[in-house]
Formats: structure tokens, sequence, C-alpha cells
């Protein structure tokens, strides 16, 4: 369900359309990748020719924002502390998408935990997961923040958390 009935009380006590609609549209984004495609699909058998435009749209903002994707990943990684793919690694294919599903499917309140002996590259390959521009902005439009804990300074740990506090909670 992508909006349930305290959603729909906020949206209706808007006072015009245009509110309304800008309530729904701020709410989408909190609700999963597939929220924007269910309400088109929702649409489409008695307004197929909004649910036309809207996919025509998306599909028009897809195309032109392919680079600048990239560039606000890459901002996105920067602001939260994300540290740059090494310059000569290895990539494990295979266990970074099982770090991609991980995250696809992770929960509010819930934690993905990658664990394995030091040295084999698992912060590599959380890393190079979290390259994935369509997986980043569709789960985490906050964005991400990087903590490193294993071999961390408690006093370094601590502030690195009051950070991420800060930055959660505004």
């Amino acid at each position: 369900m992508i909006i349930n009935h305290d959603d729909y009380d906020v949206i209706k006590a808007k006072e015009t359309r245009k509110e309304r609609v800008a309530a729904l549209l701020t709410l989408l984004p909190q609700r999963g990748p597939q929220a924007f495609e269910e309400v088109v699909e929702a649409l489409r058998p008695n307004n197929s020719w909004l649910a036309d435009e809207l996919e025509s749209q998306l599909n028009e903002l897809n195309d032109s924002s392919s680079t600048s994707a990239a560039d606000e990943l890459n901002n996105v990684m920067r602001a939260g502390a994300v540290p740059t793919l090494p310059a000569v690694h290895v990539p494990r294919q295979v266990y970074t998408e099982a770090v991609r599903a991980g995250l696809r499917e992770l929960k509010e309140g819930r934690f993905l935990a990658v664990h394995g002996m030091a040295g084999i590259g698992k912060s590599v390959c959380v890393n190079h997961a979290l390259r994935d521009a369509e997986l980043v902005f569709s789960h985490f439009p906050g964005g991400v923040f990087w903590v490193s804990v294993g071999q961390a300074d408690t006093d370094v740990l601590i502030n690195k958390v009051q950070a991420l506090c800060e930055r959660v909670v505004g």
C-alpha cells in the first residue's frame, strides 16, 4: 500500500488541488522505488492520457539527466564521506549484487551487516554496490553516510555518529 489512511487524511486536509498534489508528490519518494510506477498504473484505467504523459515526462527526465545523475551520485557520496573506490580493485560482481539486493530489501529501522575476514574486500564491495545511482536515489533519498567502525578510535567513532545524528535530525 502506497498511501495509508493517515497519509490520505493529510493529503485530503490540504485546501487546494495544487496543495494536495504537492503533498502526494512529496510522499511518493518516501514510499520506495515502485511508488511512482504504481500510481501511474492506478491512473491508467480511467486516465490513460495522464498515465502516458507522466511516463513520457519521466522518460524524458531520465534521458536528460543520466550524466547529471552520475554527478549527483558523486556529490551524495562525498557528502556522506563515502571513500572513493581504490584505483585498483577486483570487482566481485556476485557479492556486489548480493549487497545491492540486501540494501534494496532493507526496511526502516533495519541494518545490513557484511562480515568476513579482515582484508577480503568487504568495504570495497559495499562501496562498489553504492555506486548504483538508481539504488541510492530510490532507496536512500536522504543520502548515505559512511562510518567505518572496525579499527576506529572511540573518539573518532563518537564524532562520526554525532555528525550522522545531526545530519539525520537536521
